[in-house]
Parts: structure tokens; C-alpha cells; sequence
């Protein structure tokens, strides 16, 4: 049986050497969607180069700053999650977004708990993060 269409761009989007490849079809970005869903899968590791191609395809959309800098902060890279942060910040006063339109839950408190961590407010606190600069 031929798999979808979809399964195999999705396995086209990881090269067998391990290179992330972003490929754009019919709009869809494809370096960020993979990123997203790696890392609502906690696979933090995997999600990083996925999220820093994202960003080097467009380095004014704000979202992927978002997940990169929670990865970080799940990695134990504080550093590098705090600088990102500041990136984000110099591009917009929000850090930490309406996260309604989340379906889960679980992943909606995932970003916000990985960005409370990534700005140093700590990643229990339930309370919003001061989007200030």
C-alpha cells in the first residue's frame, strides 16, 4: 500500500544523514511544523535545529523564538534560552502569548512553563510572565 502523500514529504523533511531540510508546499512550513511537533513531543534535543532552520527562513516571525527558547530551558541551556528571549523581546513586547487556541492542555502549559523557565521566572509558577523589556 502507497503511504500518503503527507508521510512522505514528512520523511523527506529529515535527510538519511540526519540534515533537517525546511521544505515550503502549498505554504505549509515545514522546518517549524516539525519543530512544533518535536517539541510536543519533548524531544527538545530533536526540536532545536528544526527551530533554528524555521528561524533562519523567516527571523521576523516571532513563534518559533518561543519554542527554541522553552527547548533551551527544558535542555538546561539557560543561556542560550535567555538570549533568546532577548531576540525575541527586541522584536515584539510579547514573550508570552495568548495560548488559547491550544487543543491540549498539556502542551499549552508545556510553552508557557518552558518560557517561564527560559526568562527565569521559574517553570511552576502559573501566574502570566511580565512582557516588559
Amino acid at each position: 500500500m502507497k503511504r500518503p502523500v503527507f508521510a512522505q514529504i514528512c520523511d523527506r523533511v529529515t535527510h538519511d544523514a540526519g540534515t533537517t531540510w525546511s521544505i515550503a508546499l502549498h505554504g505549509i512550513w515545514f522546518a517549524g511544523w516539525m519543530g512544533l511537533n518535536t517539541f510536543g513531543a519533548r524531544r527538545f534535543d530533536q526540536a532545536v535545529p528544526k527551530l533554528l532552520l524555521a528561524i533562519q527562513d523567516d527571523p521576523s516571525f516571532p513563534a518559533p523564538y518561543r519554542f527554541l527558547a522553552a527547548c533551551y530551558a527544558y535542555l538546561d541551556r539557560f543561556d542560550d534560552a535567555r538570549e533568546t528571549i532577548a531576540r525575541l523581546r527586541a522584536m515584539t513586547t510579547v514573550v508570552m502569548p495568548d495560548s488559547s487556541h491550544f487543543r491540549s492542555a498539556e502542551h499549552r502549559e508545556l510553552l508557557l512553563s518552558g518560557l517561564r523557565l527560559a526568562a527565569g521566572c521559574g517553570g511552576r509558577n502559573t501566574g502570566d510572565m511580565d512582557n516588559r523589556r
